[in-house]
């Protein structure tokens, strides 16, 4: 605030300490960073107008069930290294008396309201702040883990998996701990 010399950086606006946002000049999600150099002090107003100007451009936040990337976790979620095949989870004790009886599993990767439905694990939201890091042990947070395997089922070799698939492949004993290299934590999710 004092370093800005209390003035809004893009109408020159004298600002109180109450009356102004730091905003960043290249959004999160176009790659920017939360260094010091990408900050700056907005009046509300143009704070306002300039998120209006980004959502024109392309970034934008829909509603708070849809992830919103930044730009390096965009290029590994769209990278062959996170496509998806499918993984089966096993949903036979939480089936309605309303659905057929002959419904036991679901593909985890494919059926994104069954996951929602009828899943134990939350589904994650990613949101701008979410990088890679390195892993270290946790995997009962919601994300996607890298894993450096050459195991081919259900895995399909090197790369980024969803903590069900991670979980299931622990637990049956098809990777280990040490096969996780990185992580994506989602800083939100959705339960039901």
């Amino acid at each position: 605030y004092n370093k800005h010399k209390k003035v809004c950086n893009c109408c020159k606006k004298s600002l109180n300490e109450k009356g102004f946002h730091i905003d960043h000049i290249t959004p999160l999600a176009c790659g920017g960073t939360n260094e010091e150099n990408n900050l700056q002090l907005l009046c509300k107003n143009c704070h306002y107008e300039k998120t209006k100007h980004e959502q024109e451009e392309g970034y934008i936040k829909i509603n708070e069930t849809e992830s919103s990337y930044n730009g390096l976790t965009k290029n590994i979620i769209n990278s062959n290294l996170a496509r998806t095949y499918a993984f089966v989870e096993n949903v036979k004790k939480n089936i309605p008396k309303n659905y057929n009886s002959k419904i036991y599993h679901f593909d985890i990767n494919k059926c994104r309201k069954n996951c929602l439905y009828y899943s134990k694990f939350d589904y994650p939201v990613f949101t701008v702040m979410d990088e890679p890091e390195i892993f270290k042990n946790n995997i009962n947070q919601p994300g996607l883990y890298y894993i450096e395997t050459d195991k081919y089922f259900p895995l399909h070799g090197n790369g980024w998996y969803s903590q069900a698939m991670v979980k299931y492949c622990i637990n049956e004993k098809i990777i280990t701990m040490e096969n996780i290299k990185y992580v994506i934590y989602s800083s939100l999710s959705v339960i039901f």
